[in-house]
């Protein structure tokens, strides 16, 4: 299964028929660790197949990064979301 996605016109609605999109905001003091961050939150996403967004919305907002969700994971998300300390 691929863990990161370009977005496009093409394959969006693909996505968003069966994912949702989390942005997360990095934490001011790990900005320059953009990609230690996106490697955290992977890896803390992983059970629940989240995908990085290369291109994501907001993505030329400094210190944001996007990732698709499976819908079915949605409830289980909070869990996970507590163990990351690049992003709040």
């Amino acid at each position: 299964m691929e863990r990161y996605v370009r977005v496009t016109a093409q394959n969006i609605d693909k996505y968003l028929k069966k994912y949702f999109v989390l942005v997360c905001s990095l934490r001011n003091s790990r900005i320059k660790a953009k990609k230690i961050a996106i490697m955290e939150a992977l890896c803390c996403l992983y059970p629940l197949q989240g995908i990085f967004i290369v291109n994501g919305p907001l993505g030329d907002v400094k210190g944001l990064i996007s990732f698709f969700i499976l819908k079915e994971y949605k409830d289980l998300l909070p869990n996970y979301l507590k163990n990351l300390g690049y992003c709040n």
